[in-house]
């Protein structure tokens, strides 16, 4: 938890019984008139009209109404505050004179500041309009007269588009796209190349998309793939192939394209008439590499849509080796630009490479996929999991059964998959052993820890103090290291979210006690925030001698003020890489955690985090990390593969060779 910005339980509010009169209850409202009298008696009294002795004003025959108004107002206005009305009355003309031009210069002022006011919210409402979307700045109150105009005047920016030669081709395509027309966006993109028109990177990947995408004409492609495999023998006869998953891909679907194009008006090739001459799958998958073809002639440059759409059409025409490049350049496009945090595949990259073994790959290319399924720490979804099921029951996976493949000799083939479940300790009765446990490797540890204290130092008001710990924790921890850290903001505000609640120093010790007892042999370390030591010394003043113990054997750390304590201990933990264990009911969803390696912090958090609770009887309810890990991989003993499910806890896919 940190305590740079770290908040404590929230609790009622209760007012103070000397404050509750004044800001409980709400005040009364000033009785009626006496703001009206109060101002009357902070103005001067004119000059009277010539006829009058010593300039005082002459008396006047008061109406009803206002002599009604005095009488109510003076039984509400105290005496003190009508006793300047009688003296401003009897003051000299000189000085009624002077106290009418302080009085203008007042009311001047006032106007100033008013107008200075009504300027300035003049100028914030402005800039707010023009930060506004264009659809939103035009007002509801126009008339219908100008609107038709503004209807029948095009923009200049749409203008300028219309008279480019490439306009009316870029919305043909854009039309296709948004209903699945992939010949026509093909024909438009025949005459553009023949009218020697130049065509961007958008237009081109739409093209490509509609070619290779998840239509109805692929299930026909893959058909007669399945037909090409069973002629070659490849294929038992009655397999009808498997309903492999459909990988998710962006479309340029648009309801208004750049410039001002409008999908919803006919087209060119409606316009016009075009007699478009439907594709065949073959014709469609070819057209993909002519395109790709005509990029390069170009020089354009292209993104991770076109590497997809270059392994789906590779992968459809069961060319597997061609799929797996394309795919890898899929990731490292994305990784790349920002798509993706380098290090980590995602789902659908994965079942594409999944999909191009299972149209015509090996099990070696199989095996090294899962492999690196397995280094991401992937949960298969169900569609990539039925893949893979069928992936085993093809020829990449009987191949691994033949003479000299990884299971020679190891069974008669991959049997049906089933579904087994995998206990709290990782053993799975139905494959007669454990799933494993997978950890960083070494060059891994030191690239997270360097990754950590590089953010720290970034992000740290003095990042000299960041690294007089990293000295103070290899200094201290040389002999002994430290390999269990408790998160001390963390366990002493769990559960203090009620009236009462608050920061629990009981907890904190009861924590250490038990970790004390279940592991003697092994080395702690209590972070706290200084801002917190100094809480504790103030409001817990029966601590402060074990605090002070624990100082002196090096047992407790406290960061610095103007420091974020969550970085102490996760540099920490992850220092002691695999014997490191971190005490703490953080989810670590904070903002800072996604500028870290996700492929080693997704990992390190399965395996190194020790969640907690105390139960209403009394203790420690200590929740240490599972021994196993969950993610796709081969059993050391038969040589069954583990593939675990997502959103189905402890239910494994297991492959396992027929006896």
């Amino acid at each position: 938890m940190s305590d740079g910005g770290e908040t404590s339980p929230k609790k009622a509010a209760v007012p103070r019984r000397s404050e509750a009169g004044a800001a409980g209850a709400p005040r009364s409202p000033p009785a009626a008139g006496s703001r009206k009298r109060a101002a009357i008696a902070e103005q001067p009294a004119a000059a009277g009209p010539a006829g009058t002795a010593n300039g005082a004003p002459a008396r006047q025959q008061k109406q009803p109404v206002e002599q009604e108004q005095e009488r109510e107002d003076g039984k509400q206005q105290p005496q003190d505050q009508q006793q300047p009305v009688k003296q401003q009355q009897q003051q000299p003309p000189v000085k009624q004179q002077h106290q009418q031009q302080q009085q203008q210069q007042q009311q001047q002022q006032q106007q100033q500041q008013q107008q200075q006011q009504q300027q300035k919210q003049q100028k914030q409402k402005q800039e707010q309009e023009r930060h506004q979307p264009k659809q939103a700045a035009k007002p509801q109150q126009q008339g219908e007269q100008a609107q038709q105009q503004q209807q029948q005047q095009p923009s200049k920016k749409r203008k300028k588009n219309r008279d480019d030669p490439s306009f009316a081709y870029v919305g043909a395509i854009r039309m296709a796209a948004k209903h699945n027309r992939p010949a026509e966006a093909l024909e438009a993109y025949a005459r553009m190349k023949a009218a020697g028109l130049p065509m961007r990177a958008g237009e081109l990947s739409t093209v490509m998309q509609l070619c290779c995408g998840s239509n109805e004409w692929e299930a026909a492609a893959r058909a007669a793939h399945v037909a090409r495999l069973r002629e070659r023998g490849a294929l038992a006869a009655g397999d009808e192939g498997w309903g492999l998953c459909k990988i998710p891909y962006p479309t340029n679907t648009y309801k208004e394209g750049e410039g001002g194009t409008r999908i919803n008006e006919p087209s060119i090739v409606e316009r016009e008439g075009w007699d478009v001459r439907e594709r065949t799958p073959e014709e469609l998958l070819a057209a993909v590499g002519e395109v790709w073809a005509d990029m390069q002639a170009q020089g354009v440059p292209p993104d991770e849509t076109i590497y997809t759409s270059l392994a789906r059409a590779a992968a459809v025409a069961g060319d597997a080796d061609a799929a797996l490049a394309w795919a890898q350049r899929v990731v490292e496009a994305e990784a790349a630009g920002g798509g993706r945090a380098a290090g980590g595949g995602k789902m659908s990259e994965y079942a594409l490479l999944l999909e191009a073994v299972a149209r015509g790959g090996t099990y070696a290319q199989a095996a090294s996929v899962l492999a690196r399924m397995q280094g991401d720490l992937l949960e298969l979804r169900s569609p990539t999991l039925q893949l893979a099921e069928r992936l085993f029951g093809g020829a990449a996976g009987a191949g691994a059964f033949e003479e000299g493949g990884a299971m020679a000799g190891r069974g008669r083939g991959w049997a049906a998959a089933r579904w087994v479940t995998v206990d709290e300790r990782g053993y799975c009765e139905a494959a007669a052993e454990g799933v494993q446990l997978f950890d960083l490797a070494q060059p891994e540890w030191d690239t997270f820890a360097g990754a950590i204290a590089g953010i720290a130092r970034e992000q740290e008001r003095r990042p000299n103090e960041f690294e007089s710990f990293v000295q103070w924790l290899e200094r201290h921890g040389k002999e002994r290291p430290f390999e269990i850290f408790l998160d001390g903001a963390n366990i002493a505000l769990f559960g203090q979210n009620w009236e009462g609640g608050g920061f629990s120093m009981p907890q904190v010790k009861a924590m250490w006690d038990a970790l004390a007892a279940a592991y003697p042999e092994r080395r702690m370390l209590l972070i706290f925030h200084q801002r917190r030591i100094w809480e504790i010394e103030q409001r817990h003043p029966s601590y402060a001698p074990w605090l002070e113990g624990l100082r002196k054997s090096k047992a407790l750390f406290a960061a610095p003020v103007g420091s974020n304590d969550d970085w102490y201990w996760l540099y920490a933990c992850v220092r002691a890489q695999g014997k490191g264990l971190l005490v703490s009911n953080d989810e670590l969803r904070d903002h800072i955690w996604a500028m870290l390696r996700p492929k080693h912090f997704l990992r390190w958090k399965d395996r190194h985090i020790a969640r907690y609770c105390f139960p209403a009887t009394g203790g420690v309810d200590l929740q240490e990390p599972p021994p196993f890990t969950a993610c796709a991989q081969q059993l050391p003993g038969s040589g069954a593969w583990m593939l675990p499910a997502a959103g189905r806890p402890g239910e494994w896919l297991m492959v396992a060779p027929a006896p």
